[in-house]
């Protein structure tokens, strides 16, 4: 589910772009719901999986955004409509080893993200780069960038509607109805519905 009628079209325009209808990073198939800000004037398309590697790097690296949830400024909307997938991996997977390391869509996550980690934090795939994966990270372990290695799944969307046959919880004898949801440590609460 798109955002709005706009975040579609501009999602469309965005998978029309050569390069664009697989992940970036790992050539997954399945159409990619996350963009990522990188370098000064470049951006990517990649999978829930590669999303995770990007978070991990930091904002001053790359900067993921949703194409399906997030608003998106017209700077960046021109960034990725003038770049994309196969003219950043041109540049950014230059160096012959690339397609030996660069990870498939059924490698493991960790893989992956040690791929996008050596390929945007080192640039080691670019022409001038040396061509070699950063050491491994063990699972659970943090990475350099200080954020621990993750699979971005998606986005939860709550939607208060309707409530009926609440307790009475305050003293006026009414309740406020909302929703709490936790999901690991993230907590979040929708606002209020009267």
């Amino acid at each position: 589910t798109y955002l709005s009628t706009e975040a579609w079209q501009f999602g469309t325009t965005a998978y029309a772009i050569p390069g664009n209808e697989v992940c970036a990073d790992c050539g997954s198939s399945e159409p990619p719901t996350w963009a990522a800000m990188v370098g000064e004037a470049d951006a990517v398309l990649v999978c829930n999986e590669c999303c995770g590697g990007h978070r991990a790097l930091g904002v001053h690296l790359s900067a993921p955004l949703s194409l399906k949830m997030d608003r998106w400024s017209d700077e960046k909307r021109q960034r990725l409509l003038s770049s994309g997938n196969r003219a950043v991996n041109a540049t950014l997977e230059a160096h012959a080893a690339a397609a030996q390391c660069k990870p498939s869509s059924e490698a493991d996550v960790s893989a992956k993200h040690v791929f996008v980690r050596s390929k945007y934090e080192r640039r080691a795939f670019a022409a001038e780069g040396d061509g070699e994966l950063l050491p491994s990270t063990p699972p659970g372990r943090r990475c350099a960038g200080g954020a621990p290695q993750q699979v971005h799944a998606g986005i939860l969307i709550v939607r208060l509607i309707r409530a009926h046959d609440l307790i009475a919880a305050d003293f006026t004898g009414k309740s406020d109805p909302y929703v709490k949801a936790t999901c690991g440590k993230a907590k979040s609460k929708t606002r209020v519905i009267r």
